[in-house]
């Protein structure tokens, strides 16, 4: 692997010529070698050597990138006037293939009013455009050295790590209309990682496109009846 290193800021020569090689390798006649190349830069040496790290992380790992953890699977009951939701701690003990870390720091608690459309209040960046985060219902987190605002690079936002709670397992919803179809999602997320040096942004669970289809376990829907009483359950088979 060859690193070349600029300490000037600016270039002065319009044409900048540079060259990769790898070896020494010895090569039969007629053989055939796949070399794989990666180009990337750095402000300084560390910034560099550190991406440099992640580029081989990513070639080992097949270009596979660090993961939340694994969702858990959501029950629920509906009482009139209320929606109660449970969930499992499958996702507290998953393992990120990537990084090897269990990084698991909470659930966060989301409803749609509009088959997932949308869920809630949506979160603006810096600049005050919308993103594809939302605000959630309840935050249930580690009570550990990790809360508050996070601020993450892509998008740029101020991510909520939580408050410090505590886990919990189950959320109570009272603010809904019988008759209304609701669909509900919890997502576990991560804490701030590292990944072959380099700080990771929390990351979660995505929310299902379909919360009829039995195989999205974080994700259900409800419809809000009075008088009436049952409880959602998946079968597998």
């Amino acid at each position: 692997m060859s690193l070349i290193f600029f300490k000037n800021h600016i270039v002065m020569d319009p044409i900048l010529l540079g060259q990769i090689a790898g070896g020494p390798r010895d090569v039969a006649p007629g053989e055939q070698v796949i070399f794989t190349f990666a180009d990337f830069a750095g402000i300084n040496e560390t910034d560099l050597i550190r991406n440099a790290k992640l580029f081989q992380s990513l070639y080992d790992n097949n270009c596979a990138t660090p993961k939340p953890p694994d969702q858990p699977v959501v029950q629920s009951s509906v009482d009139e006037g209320r929606v109660v939701l449970m969930w499992d701690d499958r996702s507290e003990f998953s393992i990120d293939p990537v990084t090897g870390n269990n990084a698991f720091q909470g659930y966060r608690v989301y409803r749609s009013t509009d088959r997932g459309n949308t869920w809630g209040t949506v979160i603006t960046d810096v600049n005050g455009d919308p993103t594809d985060f939302y605000k959630p219902l309840a935050i249930y987190d580690y009570d550990d050295n990790q809360s508050g605002a996070h601020v993450m690079t892509d998008p740029l936002i101020y991510y909520n790590l939580g408050s410090n709670s505590g886990v919990k397992y189950s959320y109570v919803d009272k603010n809904i209309i019988n008759g209304y179809e609701y669909w509900y999602a919890v997502s576990a997320y991560d804490g701030v990682d590292d990944w072959a040096g380099a700080p990771v942004d929390p990351m979660e669970n995505p929310k299902a496109k379909n919360a009829f289809y039995s195989d999205n376990d974080n994700t259900i829907a409800i419809v809000a009846k009075k008088k009436s009483s049952r409880i959602h359950w998946r079968i597998y088979t």
